[in-house]
């Protein structure tokens, strides 16, 4: 998981080479148009108090058990944090990592790209070796432009306060955050809305203690519920 310090660092890079870049290199109006407006979108991200709540919020939202000192509804208390790759069973995706992996992808494309601009000192002898549906060489300055524009709406989107998408049923357990299917179950994950779909009701709390540690869950507790797990559905090749 990358640090604050590491992500301010990566965003100043990239800020840095598209503001060096600017104004001091050979190419199209266009080119130089893409690489201006980069330049813009990059420095308004660029402070330490945007960075700072984007920080805040990314953090506060990773699967898992909440590691602030605040109590979560029902857990009377703070809660440890387990280890994160528990948070996300059956593969299922983590839009906060997704967020910040992309983030990351368009930081550094911006910064590669903008250095090499420089060392040729013209936008158009740059090849970036990606085509278009045309086939097409897309120039270098539209991807900057391109990542620039993403990485700045990612990270305003998450200097506001995003909506919460944890699971409503694992956060009985502890407060633990798991990222809800709302396309399949609405306000709850898959795990629990399959289990609802068999058993006509949500897990009780003590199976989702096994769940959420990677545990197998004793048959004993499931018959102690009248419940049994959903069918795992068979991978398909």
């Amino acid at each position: 998981m990358i640090t604050r310090p590491q992500l301010t660092r990566r965003i100043a890079l990239a800020a840095r080479w598209t503001s060096v870049a600017d104004g001091r290199v050979d190419g199209t109006t266009d080119h130089l148009a893409q690489l201006h407006r980069a330049n813009l979108d990059l420095r308004h991200i660029d402070t330490n108090h945007t960075i700072a709540k984007a920080w805040a919020h990314i953090h506060d939202h990773l699967p898992g058990y909440p590691t602030t000192s605040m109590p979560s509804r029902g857990s009377g208390g703070t809660v440890s944090n387990r280890t994160l790759d528990l948070a996300i069973p059956d593969g299922q995706p983590d839009p906060v990592r997704r967020d910040i992996d992309e983030l990351l992808h368009h930081l550094d494309q911006t910064t590669t790209l903008t250095q090499l601009i420089l060392q040729h000192r013209d936008t158009r002898t740059v090849d970036t070796g990606i085509t278009n549906d045309h086939g097409a060489t897309i120039p270098a300055t539209v991807l900057i432009e391109a990542s620039a524009r993403r990485a700045r709406f990612l990270l305003l989107r998450w200097a506001q306060e995003p909506e919460v998408r944890w699971c409503t049923s694992c956060e009985r357990h502890g407060g633990h955050r798991q990222p809800i299917d709302a396309s399949r179950f609405g306000d709850v994950c898959r795990w629990c809305g399959e289990f609802r779909r068999t058993n006509k009701q949500l897990p009780p709390i003590e199976i989702l203690r096994y769940h959420h540690t990677g545990e197998r869950i004793p048959q004993r507790v499931l018959d102690r519920f009248h419940v049994k797990l959903p069918k795992r559905k068979k991978a398909t090749t």
